[in-house]
């Protein structure tokens, strides 16, 4: 025989929950009794939603590590671009060498703007999104917050490509600035710059990989 949780009180719904699903978590039972004893048609599972919402809220908190380390590399690379009519005209080595770094202080100078705003819209998409969401379970609001939540589903996707923006950006305008910022190496640097972007092709390779899985196993289905 079964029973309508939807015609009995809310308390007894909760205690025969308890012991109908005695493998369940006891939140999981109580959050499942009280959405069908409110008529709803599936229960809400209030531990599989704060989880859902603590992976934005490390999505926020990546970002804001990367923002932070965005400004500090902001800072120490060159904010002019070098003439080179001082330089001599049978030196052409030396211009060279002054056309590769002003065309590598553009390349640094987009890119770290690119990873700030990136980072910058990240945080703020997926804290509010966390934020808004977390109040709505907060007073109640199960239905409310599956609706917000659907309905910010084109937000989280932008949040997360940004947030690969702000990755992959980073690491460009990094090397750029340790290439800038070693001139008084020499050819020494050239080493560095290879080796920074051997390692970031390396990184890059294992996070793609990481975000392909994700995507094959856990959204496509």
């Amino acid at each position: 025989m079964m029973l309508n949780l939807a015609t009995i009180p809310v308390k007894t719904a909760n205690c025969l929950l308890i012991r109908f699903h005695e493998k369940q978590s006891v939140s999981y039972a109580l959050s499942a009794a009280l959405a069908l004893a409110k008529g709803g048609a599936h229960p809400f599972v209030m531990d599989r939603a704060a989880l859902r919402l603590d992976g934005l809220s490390s999505y926020c908190s990546v970002a804001a590590l990367l923002l932070n380390a965005a400004l500090r590399v902001y800072v120490i690379i060159p904010k002019e671009i070098k003439d080179t009519k001082y330089i001599d005209a049978n030196d052409v080595s030396a211009k060279m060498t002054i056309r590769i770094e002003n065309i590598i202080t553009i390349v640094a100078s987009f890119s770290i703007i690119i990873c700030i705003l990136s980072a910058v819209y990240t945080t703020l998409v997926f804290s509010l999104i966390a934020l808004y969401s977390k109040t709505a379970l907060g007073l109640g609001l199960d239905s409310q917050f599956m609706t917000f939540f659907s309905a910010t589903s084109f937000l989280r996707d932008s949040g997360f490509r940004s947030f690969i923006s702000a990755l992959v950006s980073f690491q460009i305008s990094f090397i750029c600035s340790v290439f800038l910022s070693t001139s008084m190496l020499g050819e020494a640097r050239w080493i560095l710059a290879w080796f920074g972007i051997f390692g970031s092709m390396l990184s890059s390779l294992s996070l793609f990989q990481i975000l392909g899985s994700a995507n094959s196993l856990l959204f496509s289905s």
